[in-house]
């Protein structure tokens, strides 16, 4: 699936983030604040195991810098076809 553009020029992808180790919301936000996207928690499917909606000038750029963190095991494309229970 490719990302979606907005309005503004950035795009909006929504992502499964997989931790080293469980991980409360808090780490989250500061994957965030550390990569320069803005992350909103869809759902927790394991304690080190998010799906997000990520939102970013570059998403490529911005799952690259994810991947990249300290802490981060696995950054991918949530390929589900139906959204994920809230």
């Amino acid at each position: 699936a490719r990302p979606a553009a907005g309005a503004s020029g950035e795009c909006r992808e929504r992502i499964i983030v997989t931790f080293a180790d469980a991980v409360e919301t808090a780490t989250v936000g500061a994957l965030a604040a550390s990569t320069g996207v803005e992350l909103d928690v869809v759902s927790r499917l394991l304690p080190a195991t998010y799906v997000l909606d990520m939102t970013a000038a570059d998403c490529g750029v911005a799952v690259e810098r994810m991947r990249g963190a300290v802490g981060v095991r696995a950054v991918d494309p949530d390929s589900r076809r139906q959204p994920h229970p809230q």
